[in-house]
């Protein structure tokens, strides 16, 4: 970042933050959802590949989510807002409640971690 951020603007972060987790969070549970649903129509007599799969897709989640997430401090939100606009997880749109300079500045550096 290179303008200091208003309160207001670490406000609205803060609140991204969250709404990135709940999306994730939808997405997780939607991949296991998939998986049970695979592992009821298919009915296998040794349920034991479906459970491994499952507890792999858990372990992995659980890792991914706590290296995104826990302990994020607030210092850190621009940057994670960043990461979450390059990988698609926040929209522009979102970005809505952002003073025009912050939001501007969020939308060219998440661009540029894009191309890089």
């Amino acid at each position: 970042m290179l303008t200091e951020p208003t309160k207001s603007d670490k406000k609205v972060a803060q609140k991204l933050i969250s709404i990135a987790l709940q999306r994730e969070v939808q997405t997780i549970l939607n991949e296991y959802f998939e998986l049970l649903q695979k592992w009821k129509n298919e009915t296998p007599e040794d349920s034991r590949g479906t459970y491994n799969a499952h507890y792999k897709t858990v372990r992995e989640n659980n890792k991914y989510l706590t290296q995104q997430y826990d302990m994020l401090r607030p210092a850190w939100y621009f940057d994670a807002i960043t990461n979450l606009l390059a990988n698609k997880i926040l929209t522009e749109h979102d970005l809505a409640d952002f003073s025009d300079q912050v939001k501007n500045e969020l939308i060219t550096l998440a661009k540029r971690r894009k191309e890089y």
